[in-house]
């Protein structure tokens, strides 16, 4: 199959959303598909625009997002045709709506996101709890034009495909759940696996990890207050924070690392060995699409735990490669369920294990690839 990959992030960059562009294209063509990169695509005059968003936030004190009003996400679509011309492509796949919702194009389009702007809207802090009324609109309106020009859209979460059902309209035969695989350049052997979750056993403390760029948001405060009442109950336990600084005074058992990039060999490696000597990924998120991270985590056999919100629950299932609390759930209650799980080596054991399996099946990209196969096939004319 021959497909038109149209991004407005640069897909062969492995910093771009995590990497999801990047790794979404290489399953891709590791499973045979012939696949051409359209983009990265650019709004025209960005400083102007950024100048002007700022005069309109200083008038109003409202955010006015220029990115989406529809005669820029139209240029972004013009954009993408001119790659495309004097190609014959079997489909086309989008990972953002901005792009799909003016595109002109004989074949079916497939949009592959991690949230609607409805569902983003008054859910995630900064400048979505303050857009002016005409961003809202103009979003929603960018919005429903790609849900109606796809032929199938596809989402990450049921949290997110629950929102294009439930705020736009669209056929609900036409909205599909396909969670994002590890976004992993080199994964650990199973054999690697099991010596690494047999030698947490040995190791006399409770080691979580928290990876995140944003400290509140990703839950920063409640995984050290949850890593202070395990201790209370005489568990070591350590936070290893990669991705940001803490945010005010911590106390000893806290280690920030700060950011550590996936794209030098350096940063791969030291994320590599924080994974594998870990008990648990810890990221209660306030707000969260998905939490690629989890995915990852699941790969090196670690445990998850975080809040059950937005499209964490479809990443975390309890039981299989972690546990979710409720949103208003305590750093205590967190503690005794952390708690319960070091009753014993066998118990926690079987838990990483069960996590290794759930990426195996179900979170990693050449699963998600084969099931987007099979939904486009239907869609794609045979040829003679």
């Amino acid at each position: 199959m021959k497909i038109a990959f149209v991004s407005q992030l640069d897909s062969k960059n492995v910093q771009s959303w995590s990497g999801t562009p990047f790794f979404m294209v290489q399953g891709l063509r590791q499973a045979g598909h012939s696949v051409k990169e359209i983009g990265p695509l650019h709004p025209p005059f960005p400083r102007f625009f950024k100048l002007l968003q700022k005069a309109y936030q200083v008038l109003t004190g409202k955010c006015y997002d220029f990115s989406r009003h529809p005669l820029l996400a139209k240029t972004l679509s013009k954009q993408a045709a001119a790659q495309m011309a004097g190609e014959d492509f079997d489909a086309v796949l989008c990972p953002s709506s901005l792009v799909c919702a003016g595109l002109d194009t004989a074949v079916p389009i497939v949009t592959w996101e991690d949230a609607t702007f409805a569902g983003m809207v008054g859910y995630y802090p900064g400048k979505w709890q303050n857009f002016a009324n005409a961003t809202i609109r103009h979003g929603n309106q960018i919005q429903q034009a790609s849900l109606s020009k796809a032929a199938l859209s596809v989402f990450s979460s049921d949290w997110a495909a629950q929102s294009a059902l439930s705020n736009y309209k669209v056929e609900a035969k036409n909205v599909v759940v396909v969670p994002l695989g590890a976004n992993l350049t080199e994964v650990p052997s199973e054999e690697e696996v099991r010596a690494a979750i047999h030698a947490r056993t040995q190791v006399g403390e409770c080691r979580l990890l928290f990876i995140g760029v944003e400290w509140h948001r990703k839950g920063g405060d409640l995984v050290v207050q949850t890593a202070l009442a395990l201790r209370e109950k005489g568990i070591n336990a350590t936070v290893d924070v990669v991705g940001c600084q803490p945010v005010g005074a911590m106390p000893d058992c806290v280690r920030p690392h700060g950011f550590v990039s996936k794209s030098t060999t350096e940063g791969r490696e030291k994320l590599r060995l924080l994974l594998l000597n870990s008990h648990y990924l810890f990221v209660p998120s306030i707000a969260e699409c998905y939490g690629l991270v989890f995915a990852e985590a699941s790969a090196f056999g670690v445990p998850s735990i975080a809040r059950a919100t937005g499209g964490i629950p479809t990443a975390v299932q309890n039981g299989l490669n972690g546990w979710t609390l409720g949103v208003d759930e305590s750093a205590q209650a967190y503690a005794e369920l952390i708690a319960s799980q070091l009753e014993s080596n066998e118990t926690y054991i079987k838990t990483a294990l069960r996590a290794r399996k759930f990426y195996e099946e179900r979170l990693n990209w050449r699963v998600a690839v084969a099931s987007l196969e099979s939904l486009l096939e239907p869609l794609v004319p045979q040829k003679c």
